[in-house]
């Protein structure tokens, strides 16, 4: 390893020894000079004689070769005098001494001058005389050696001064014109690449022109124009390795744009599309046409051909018009065409773009698939996919088309909202594929009875006519367009239940099917498809609540309802945080003792604006929104509360709450009874659950869990309204239930109906012979608890006893021991 120092040396030194290119031009051109004149004149006195020889050896060489070929013509042709004439006017040359012509057969034809076997000094030469290639004689020429030497002795004289003049002369010529021509402009274009290569390198890559005129916002001068300094410099060398340089650059950018070809190429090719590349009189020069396209499209079939050539003539034309529309607009054309291929039918887009004045870019592509996937997209978003019906969107449009064109016309248009009735039993006990063929049944016996099997590709005609849609699950919508009055919409309505009235057969089973129908009409019903709609869902709801399988017009009197229904609900979503329910309880009486033993929470609602509202009325809203959770909960903690209050003051009562099947069979009901207990304090035996026969009627094994869990909290069960809904001993042998209570229906009538006589006794035992207690609700008078008391009743409550009171008034009896009914009515009987 060298020393710092020593290199430190070395760079001084190259620096010093370093010239410009012109100092080394001028001293290349002296040094070249100095030997020149020295060598020239050693060589000059050292070779004197070899240069009288090599002169005269040169001279009659060339002399004679040019006096052969002047005297070629003359021998062919034996012009002696002419002959005679060349000679003489060669012999007046002073180097010549002798010359002689002889012909090709050997004889002497003309000579001049001494032989040369009279004098000395004389050189000899011959040349044969050619015409064509042929030798048609041979000069002999004599050259004078003593005259050469003397002729070059006098120019040897002044050899030196006269080349030295000369080559000086010449040397600093050549350094002007050299500087000036070649070594000005090298220094130019180096200094011009240095400074372009330090904007490159400031730049990190080289600058367009336009980019280097607008980058900086001003134009950027021509360097070639500017004065640039003279440096002292390796110039050359920076040109070379600029050179170089740029050289690599270039071979990068290259090797950069090959790859970006081949890139560029390689995505061509994957790409699906056909690419043609047309002139402006639709001749393909180059084209890509994917292996997928119709064979009938091949390469060597199109390139160099006009499209009207190689593509069938409709397609062709229509790419030819947009083609020249192209080139006249300069903007892009796209259309769409179809050709047939292998049997089935091909869509295609086409896109055609300028490229040049010349030449235009058309890329094609295969849109089948994308065509079939729209229009399974808009089936999919205008069908059901079930039935193959029109969905709800999609009648909505035809409904809204048939208002405007029968709007000015003394036409009237109906909607029918049908909805099946008990659907989602079937759904429950066969199973939801049943149900798909149940509804696709339904559909297809409809779409028989309407005759409306392809509505879409129907023309408007002016006789009566059907749309049929699936609104969703198992909702169906008829629109009755051109009908004259309510009578048809009636006489379809009708029609619509006679087809339904046949079993379906259903995965070996025989289902009957119902239905609740709603119709509204135009203009009276409704000005616009929404309104329409809405309100036959209004009448068939009615439908519904009013028994089923039959239809109903649309009356205001429905919205009225509906308008009260949903300001209930809506005031009904406030209610508890403002207070607004309160529990009321009604007592029970043993039959026995008169003693009350429990009590029946029964709910009540005032609003500040409704006033009192009945629980038929918002209990069953609270149920169908859900808001009977919330509502149910309330009720039980509030119940529990009161009765351990009761509890504090020394009575002993079991409350009574009534749990809708919302609330019963949601997961977590049983956790919530065993904290409302917790919370408040309330023994279990004191709480009784009562229960709806509707809420059992299922019989599965998710409610008696349920049962039983809560059985074993200590909690008692109860069936109201038993006689009502779905009686069955099976569920009174399976469930652990405690009482039994008797519907006021069956109470009302006693003890003069024979009927409610016979039911009643009837509960009563099958009560006490399961082991149950039994209730008997809405005891009115004396008669009936004479009745229930013979037939061993346990308990009774109605207004007998009491009415429903707050808890505050119900102390108060709780005080006295005994109701005052059941008192005054001891004391007739004492």
């Amino acid at each position: 390893m060298e020393h710092p120092t020593k290199n430190r040396g070395r760079s001084r030194l190259r620096r010093l020894f370093r010239l410009g290119i012109r100092q080394k031009v001028a001293l290349v051109l002296f040094v070249t000079l100095f030997i020149t004149l020295t060598g020239s004149g050693w060589l000059a006195l050292q070779s004197q004689g070899e240069d009288i020889l090599r002169e005269t050896r040169f001279r009659g060489t060339e002399l004679a070769h040019f006096i052969a070929q002047s005297l070629a013509n003359s021998v062919v042709g034996y012009d002696y005098h002419t002959i005679e004439l060349w000679l003489q006017e060669a012999a007046k040359n002073e180097d010549i001494a002798y010359v002689k012509v002889i012909s090709a057969r050997g004889n002497t034809m003309a000579e001049s001058g001494t032989p040369p076997e009279r004098t000395g000094h004389i050189a000899l030469f011959s040349e044969d005389i050619r015409v064509n290639s042929e030798v048609v004689g041979k000069l002999v020429l004599g050259l004078s050696t003593e005259r050469i030497a003397q002729t070059l002795a006098k120019q040897k004289s002044s050899y030196i001064k006269r080349e030295s003049i000369v080559i000086l002369l010449l040397v600093i010529i050549e350094f002007i014109v050299i500087s000036y021509l070649i070594l000005r402009p090298i220094t130019r274009i180096s200094d011009v690449m240095s400074v372009a290569q330090s904007a490159e390198e400031d730049c990190d890559g080289p600058l367009a022109p336009d980019d280097a005129a607008t980058s900086s916002g001003s134009p950027v001068p021509d360097p070639a124009m500017t004065a640039l300094p003279v440096r002292t410099r390796d110039e050359i060398g920076d040109l070379a390795r600029n050179f170089l340089n740029l050289q690599e650059r270039r071979q990068h950018a290259i090797a950069g744009l090959r790859r970006s070809e081949r890139k560029n190429r390689a995505l061509v090719n994957a790409m699906p599309d056909m690419m043609l590349r047309l002139s402006r009189d639709g001749v393909c020069l180059d084209c890509k046409i994917p292996r997928q396209l119709p064979a009938t499209l091949m390469p060597e079939r199109m390139v160099g051909k006009h499209i009207l050539e190689s593509m069938p003539t409709d397609i062709g034309n229509t790419l030819l018009e947009h083609l020249n529309r192209a080139f006249a607009t300069q903007q892009i054309q796209i259309f769409h065409y179809s050709q047939e291929a292998g049997g089935k039918t091909l869509d295609f887009e086409a896109r055609i773009t300028v490229g040049t004045d010349d030449e235009a870019m058309a890329i094609v592509r295969d849109i089948t698939e994308q065509r079939h996937m729209e229009e399974r997209i808009h089936f999919l978003a205008h069908f059901d996919s079930l039935t193959q019906l029109p969905n709800r969107l999609l009648f909505k449009e035809r409904l809204h088309t048939a208002i405007e064109r029968e709007r000015h016309q003394d036409k009237t248009v109906a909607v029918i909202h049908m909805d099946l009735d008990n659907f989602k039993i079937i759904n429950d006990t066969l199973g939801h594929d049943a149900g798909d063929l149940l509804l696709q049944g339904v559909a297809e016996r409809l779409q028989r009875m309407l005759r409306t099997s392809d509505y879409i590709t129907r023309q408007p005609q002016k006789e009566p006519g059907a749309v049929l849609s699936r609104s969703g699950g198992d909702e169906f919508t008829v629109l009755l367009t051109h009908i004259a009055d309510a009578a048809a919409a009636m006489q379809a309505a009708r029609r619509i239940l006679e087809t339904l009235s046949q079993p379906f057969r259903i995965s070996g089973h025989e289902i009957g099917v119902t239905a609740s129908l709603g119709i509204a009409l135009f203009p009276n019903d409704g000005a616009d498809a929404e309104t329409l709609i809405k309100n036959a869902d209004t009448a068939m709801n009615h439908a519904k609540d009013e028994g089923r399988n039959s239809w109903r017009f649309y009356t205001q009197a429905m919205n009225n309802t509906l308008s009260r229904r949903l300001t209930l609900e809506n005031r009904l979503r406030r209610a508890i945080e403002n207070k607004e329910l309160r529990l009321y309880y009604q007592p029970q009486v043993e039959i026995a003792s008169g003693r009350i033993s429990g009590v029946e929470s029964l709910m009540r609602w005032t609003h500040p604006d409704l006033g009192t509202v009945s629980p038929a009325e918002f209990i069953p809203i609270a149920e169908d929104t859900g808001l009977i959770l919330p509502i149910g909960a309330w009720a039980l903690r509030e119940a529990c509360a009161q009765n351990r209050a009761w509890s504090r003051l020394g009575f002993d009562l079991r409350v009574a709450v009534n749990i809708s099947g919302v609330q019963f069979r949601q997961p977590g009901f049983v956790a919530l009874v065993r904290e409302t207990l917790h919370d408040t304090g309330l023994p279990a035996h004191r709480l009784e659950i009562e229960l709806t026969e509707g809420v059992l009627m299922r019989n599965n094994e998710e409610i008696l869990q349920t049962l039983r869990e809560i059985k074993a909290l200590g909690v008692h069960l109860s069936i109201d309204d038993f006689g009502t809904g779905y009686s069955s001993l099976s569920y009174l042998k399976r469930f652990p239930l405690d009482t039994l209570k008797i519907d006021r229906s069956f109470v009302c009538g006693l003890p003069n109906d024979s009927d409610d006589a016979a039911i009643s006794s009837a509960i009563i035992a099958m009560a006490h012979a399961l082991k149950f207690q039994v209730v008997a609700e809405g005891v009115e008078n004396e008669a009936q608890l004479a009745f229930l008391r013979l037939k061993d009743c346990d308990l009774i409550q109605g207004y007998l006893i009491s009415a429903a009171v707050p808890a505050e008034t119900l102390v108060a009896m709780l005080d006295a021991r005994q109701p005052p009914i059941v008192a005054s009515a001891r004391n007739r009987s004492q």
